[in-house]
């Protein structure tokens, strides 16, 4: 990766860390709402954030944290009771009808000294009892709102070239992620049935503007024994 992108990931990376990150964070989107950050120039800073860790043979210095930022603990609470390795069974619905059944595994941690959290979700194509080949990788950077109860989520998965950001908010007993897919479609990914040892997760996508939804994906998740 060029010197111009290395200097903008450790620009973000910087900001998020600052104790006025919510601030910082604003200016982020701000420039990328006026247009000033062409989406390839995004994916190449996002991914650099949030893949360098998943990925690289040495972890990144100042990257992993071991607990919240004490101040917004309470806040972090909403995403950070995830913190872990899961397991899950996956199945994706095709628009042709047609389905494909996954074993995917997802793992939660700190980061930026506690101040957000990045998630890696690897899913494997079901071979009989076994997993085989992967079929999907992501990595999620999730961070709540200053004066609000909302977060916000962005979402890589390079392997088909995703690049979705999202609002999040609790929703009665579920977690509520808004945003829109490669099509400009609403989407919408859903936590539910939430316990200490399994949830339910949820892509659902609306092809007329939220009048009606369509699930995409659904996984049944519980807490890695390993």
């Amino acid at each position: 990766m060029g010197t111009a992108a290395d200097a903008g990931i450790n620009w973000i990376a910087t900001a998020l860390s600052r104790p006025n990150f919510p601030t910082a964070r604003a200016a982020v989107r701000n420039t990328e709402m006026e247009g000033y950050m062409n989406k390839a120039t995004c994916v190449i800073l996002v991914m650099g954030i949030l893949v360098s860790s998943a990925f690289a043979s040495q972890p990144l210095k100042g990257l992993a944290a071991d607990k919240p930022f004490p101040p917004i603990a309470d806040k972090m609470a909403l995403f950070g009771q995830f913190v872990g390795d899961w397991e899950a069974n996956s199945v994706i619905y095709n628009p042709n009808g047609s389905k494909v059944t996954g074993k995917a595994e997802w793992h939660w941690g700190w980061i930026l000294n506690g101040t957000a959290l990045q998630d890696v979700y690897i899913l494997r194509l079901s071979a009989g009892k076994r997993a085989s080949r992967v079929i999907g990788i992501g990595t999620a950077l999730r961070f709540p709102e200053a004066g609000t109860d909302n977060w916000r989520v962005v979402y890589v998965g390079p392997m088909k070239g995703y690049l979705y950001t999202f609002n999040a908010r609790r929703v009665g007993d579920e977690i509520v992620l808004d945003g829109k897919n490669e099509d400009d479609a609403p989407m919408r990914w859903i936590f539910s049935k939430i316990t200490s040892r399994a949830f339910h997760w949820k892509a659902v996508v609306s092809p007329d503007k939220g009048r009606s939804w369509q699930v995409m994906q659904e996984m049944s998740v519980w807490r890695s024994r390993l």
